[in-house]
């Protein structure tokens, strides 16, 4: 069972932009509209750009938020050790980090 089968919304229930924010790392088309792109600006907020809005102006929170949440998703879906770890390495390839 891959990453997105164990943490697929008919699985794990999230809040829709949770739910759109794993499917954009997950690169799964769970939500519609999609997040497109998700960028960590320099202060450590989290701005979208969605199907429906390409101007990457929609703030979802912020980074340290979303670490934890994907902390938390992965013990409430059952992640093994390695799996948590590669969720989190995704998380940081998709997301542009402008922090310096």
């Amino acid at each position: 069972m891959t990453l997105a089968d164990k943490l697929a919304p008919t699985r794990v229930r999230t809040s829709g932009k949770f739910t759109a924010i794993l499917g954009f790392i997950l690169d799964e088309e769970w939500t519609d509209p999609q997040i497109v792109e998700l960028h960590c600006t320099s202060d450590g907020m989290l701005l979208a750009a969605t199907t429906d809005d390409p101007l990457c102006d929609d703030i979802v929170g912020d980074i340290d938020h979303l670490e934890r949440n994907l902390r938390g998703i992965s013990d409430v879906a059952g992640l093994t050790a390695a799996e948590k770890k590669e969720l989190l390495k995704l998380a940081r390839e998709r997301v542009t980090d402008w922090r310096i």
